[in-house]
């Protein structure tokens, strides 16, 4: 405004009558005036720019770190998943087989010796356990001992395999679904160690295999739905929006 001020004074310096004065000075202020509001305005709008740009640029710095989290999640989930599932799979095929209250051992004392000699090269067992097998008199009962222990044994690493592997990964896993993964970990631990807690020390009675008979009734359909999820989690990856 120290603009329109200079212009009042240079019109009276003119000497121009007052109404003269007063008709130059309005029009000296509106263009002055006008000059003075266009410049603070664009002034304004400048800096009003600058700061949305600058919260625009710093939504865009969230919106990819996010971006860049959330794919990496879903990566190692990706990654994750098929592992624990396949693992899964054989802890629990082995823990079936193991808890299955209809077990057969083959009969050692009816083979002759070349049979015998050839179906222990096949065992499993160390052999250490087939050498002492192989001088043994009671060679069933010996063998079902052994192979009893050497069962669980695998049972157990198969287990723990899956156990361990999910528990380190089990935080890219979705929470309900690794609810599921624990339920039925659990209970083919308490199935397993049911067995062989029972070996060591026969508790006979109705419920003497309670938790192996609630894990070969209940254990299939937990797996099938566990199975389920983690398929649709691997689709949903995959698709595209």
């Amino acid at each position: 405004m120290e603009s329109a001020e200079l212009a009042l004074k240079w019109i009276a310096a003119l000497g121009l009558t007052a109404s003269v004065a007063a008709g130059a000075a309005y029009t000296a202020f509106q263009f002055l005036g006008k000059k003075w509001l266009d410049a603070h305005f664009a002034q304004r709008l400048q800096a009003f720019r600058h700061e949305q740009n600058q919260e625009i640029e710093r939504l865009r710095y969230r919106i990819n770190a996010l971006m860049d989290r959330t794919t990496k999640l879903h990566q190692h989930e990706f990654e994750a998943l098929p592992e624990v599932w396949s693992r899964l799979g054989v802890a629990f095929s082995a823990t079936k087989d193991f808890t299955s209250r209809l077990v057969t051992y083959s009969d050692l004392e009816s083979m002759g010796p070349a049979q015998s000699s050839e179906f222990l090269d096949a065992s499993e067992l160390p052999e250490w356990q087939k050498q002492e097998l192989r001088g043994c008199k009671d060679t069933n009962r010996r063998y079902q001992e052994m192979i009893f222990w050497h069962r669980l044994q695998k049972v157990a690493d198969f287990h723990a395999e899956f156990h361990n592997y999910f528990i380190a990964k089990g935080i890219f896993i979705q929470p309900e679904l690794k609810e599921k993964i624990r339920d039925l970990s659990n209970m083919m631990y308490d199935a397993f160690n049911e067995r062989a807690l029972d070996h060591a020390n026969p508790m006979l009675g109705q419920d003497r295999f309670a938790k192996g008979d609630l894990f070969q009734h209940e254990g299939p359909s937990k797996l099938e739905a566990i199975e389920t999820d983690v398929q649709a989690r691997l689709w949903h990856a995959n698709k595209l929006d």
